[in-house]
């Protein structure tokens, strides 16, 4: 983990859960932004996360815009502008939204199988 001025840097990590815990948001910037535990972590803490959407737009259903965060379109850079500038105004919605609607408070079993999921399509 790198931090520069609050912002923490990653490479890849297997204690994400703990990285996450001091976090207000999640960014991810990557071609495939809908893949990975690390989403599923941020939502079982209540944190907003801003990432690309997928190629062949598989699992949306785990970022659902503007209730836990936001998709922004690969490689748009003023796509990406305009959804950090909506997630950094709307921050405390979306965390009144993540209570609310308890996404991503799951079960053991739940939270596997959406793991396994997500690595089967690996």
């Amino acid at each position: 983990l790198k931090a520069q001025k609050g912002v923490v840097f990653t490479g890849f990590i297997n204690n994400v859960f703990e990285a996450m815990e001091g976090c207000d948001f999640i960014v991810r910037c990557e071609d495939y932004g809908l893949y990975g535990r690390d989403i599923i972590e941020a939502n079982s803490l209540g944190l907003p996360i801003l990432t690309s959407k997928s190629k062949e737009n598989m699992d949306q259903d785990l970022v659902i815009n503007g209730i836990n965060g936001y998709t922004y379109k690969t490689m748009d850079a003023n796509d990406f502008k305009i959804k950090m500038q909506d997630i950094i105004k709307n921050y405390n919605n979306f965390r009144g939204n993540m209570v609310k609607l308890k996404k991503g408070y799951t079960l053991a079993p739940e939270y596997f199988s959406i793991v396994n999921n997500i690595y089967k399509k690996l």
